[in-house]
């Protein structure tokens, strides 16, 4: 439903969401007063790549129109499984709970606000997830996971040398499984990289310090 009096301007934020300001002091059966907002943009309803009308409930396959494009909010319902085998823009991302997004190898997705995620968030080997927005960054929320899957050199002579994705999270909470003795940090006073990550861990490699 919409409002319950005059509205007298619009806008659309660049987030996409639908901004109305007017005479009236409820919007949608809920109170606001005199200024309202909507999520304007698409909703999934089955399993399908990100860039086909069908996954969204719609017939053709036109960026903006038919599938969430740039500056277009784009919800994925509970369920269902999205898959970003094209490169894509949207505006602000939402994953509900038991849902699913992967951004397959050599694909990318760039977001220009925030991402709710309850769900699963994929990033396949070679994908790339972009936010574009810096005061975004840190307002995303959700409770659900990210999966970024990595592909080393698989010679035994070989280092692989990684470091997290997420600027917010540590590396020790990111390689959850790993050899603390194996985790390197960046010594700023010195400018070079240094092992024994975890302080007084018992099989520690080095000095602590």
């Amino acid at each position: 439903s919409g409002v319950n009096d005059h509205s007298h301007s619009l806008a659309i934020g660049k987030t996409g969401k639908l901004f109305a300001g007017g005479d009236f002091s409820s919007a949608g059966g809920n109170s606001a007063v005199r200024i309202a907002e909507w999520h304007i943009g698409f909703n999934s309803v089955q399993n399908g790549d990100w860039n086909v009308g069908s996954t969204w409930g719609n017939t053709g396959n036109t960026p903006g129109v038919d599938y969430p494009s740039a500056f277009d909010y784009a919800q994925i319902k509970a369920s269902h499984r999205v898959m970003v085998s094209g490169n894509e823009s949207v505006g602000s991302l939402f994953l509900e709970s038991t849902s699913f997004l992967r951004v397959n190898s050599n694909k990318s997705v760039i977001i220009s606000g925030s991402i709710t995620n309850d769900g699963l968030f994929v990033i396949a080997n070679n994908g790339k997830l972009v936010q574009t927005n810096c005061t975004e960054v840190n307002t995303n929320a959700g409770s659900g996971s990210y999966l970024v899957k990595v592909k080393g050199q698989e010679q035994a002579v070989c280092f692989n040398i990684l470091s997290s994705p997420i600027e917010t999270a540590s590396i020790s909470s990111v390689m959850s499984g790993s050899n603390p003795c194996d985790l390197f940090t960046f010594q700023e006073d010195v400018q070079l990289y240094k092992y024994d990550y975890c302080l007084l861990y018992t099989s520690d490699a080095a000095d602590d310090s």
